[in-house]
């Protein structure tokens, strides 16, 4: 973070130094911040600026930090029992994909090196998905013999890769979503409860009898 003798500055001015780097990150992508660009942007000096944060680097992990912060308030809004379960992890992963994929175009090489360092943000995700897949055994959604943090773990990966792929590869946000999910949906069937085999009722049973 930034000092200065020591302390870091933490005013009207470096929130302003924050805001701009945000719309330049916002508009352009998080390749167009540097010093000599907010410099420009604020009118300030060097002085004002590295009295505050060392760096462009300091700035964007700041703003990279408070998008991660803002995204995660979607994830742990309460499950409404009156929702069909599956449809709720679907329409949830969704809206992780959408917001994710939006923060990748803007950070894109940035934001995939810091998510390598970052393992408290990894352990964060992988938890909440795990609370989620626990409740659905409970529920007896799920299968009870799912390991809900090995889980987890493969959901973030599934998810974390898929908008990177759908980055790098330059898909359209609705190209990127309508193939996620196709793909969240089969991961989702592949961990189910199973459903007992019915007893046929019987008038089904008379009409095995009559075509044999």
């Amino acid at each position: 973070m930034a000092f200065s003798r020591g302390t870091r500055l933490v005013d009207d001015m470096s929130r302003n130094i924050i805001d701009t780097a945000k719309k330049i990150v916002d508009e352009e992508g998080a390749e167009q911040v540097n010093v000599k660009r907010i410099l420009e942007e604020l009118n300030i000096t060097n002085r004002v600026f590295y009295n505050r944060f060392q760096n462009a680097e300091d700035v964007l992990q700041t703003v990279y930090e408070n998008a991660v912060l803002d995204m995660r308030g979607f994830v742990v809004m309460a499950y409404d029992s009156t929702m069909d379960y599956y449809d709720y992890i679907v329409n949830l992963a969704v809206t992780a994909l959408q917001k994710t994929f939006l923060l990748k175009k803007q950070f894109k090489n940035y934001m995939f090196k810091h998510d390598e360092l970052s393992t408290g943000n990894r352990k964060w995700w992988i938890e909440q998905i795990a609370n989620i897949l626990d409740y659905g055994i409970q529920k007896g959604y799920l299968n009870s013999a799912v390991n809900t943090k090995e889980a987890g773990y493969a959901v973030w990966c599934f998810c974390r890769g898929f908008s990177a792929e759908g980055v790098v590869q330059n898909q359209s946000l609705e190209e990127a979503e309508h193939s996620f999910k196709l793909g969240i949906g089969y991961l989702l069937d592949g961990i189910k409860a199973k459903k007992p085999l019915q007893e046929p009722n019987q008038a089904a049973k008379e009409q095995d009898r009559e075509a044999f």
